[in-house]
């Protein structure tokens, strides 16, 4: 998987792409020919949001993350981004527009549920503590 990320300053950005990664590489993905762009950004506190991952294309990826989280949740928030990165790799969640809204689906059938009951989210919810700790394992190890 090729990862590239945009963002201010060149240690920040060679941090969080060694830890995307890492990340891909415990979710098994690390060989996949897709690319992920991974974008740090404000967004509006009113929003509540996080990061987000938009398919971008035949096998491109783009990951927007909120810039101003403290390094232990920023890792919790990419490890939950990029469990979805990996269900978009392996084909389990897909995503398009139509008539201007979104469709989601989960193994192949058309899912409509409220935020909280959606396979993908409970599937990046159940990984995302656990990736951040390995990463955290690694990182204090050195």
């Amino acid at each position: 998987m090729e990862i590239t990320v945009k963002c201010r300053g060149q240690g920040r950005a060679e941090l969080v792409k060694a830890c995307a990664g890492f990340i891909a590489k415990e979710l098994k993905i690390s060989n996949s020919t897709w690319k992920l762009q991974i974008q740090l950004k404000r967004f509006p506190k009113e929003e509540g949001i996080r990061g987000c991952v938009l398919d971008a294309g035949p096998k491109q990826l783009v990951m927007f993350l909120e810039s101003s989280m403290e390094f232990e949740r920023f890792t919790e928030v990419l490890s939950h981004e990029m469990v979805h990165v990996k269900q978009f790799v392996r084909g389990q969640y897909k995503q398009e527009i139509k008539r201007g809204l979104p469709v989601h689906y989960w193994m192949g059938k058309q899912v409509k549920a409220k935020y909280y009951d959606q396979p993908w989210e409970q599937d990046a919810w159940s990984r995302e503590r656990v990736l951040s700790n390995k990463l955290f394992a690694v990182i204090n190890q050195e």
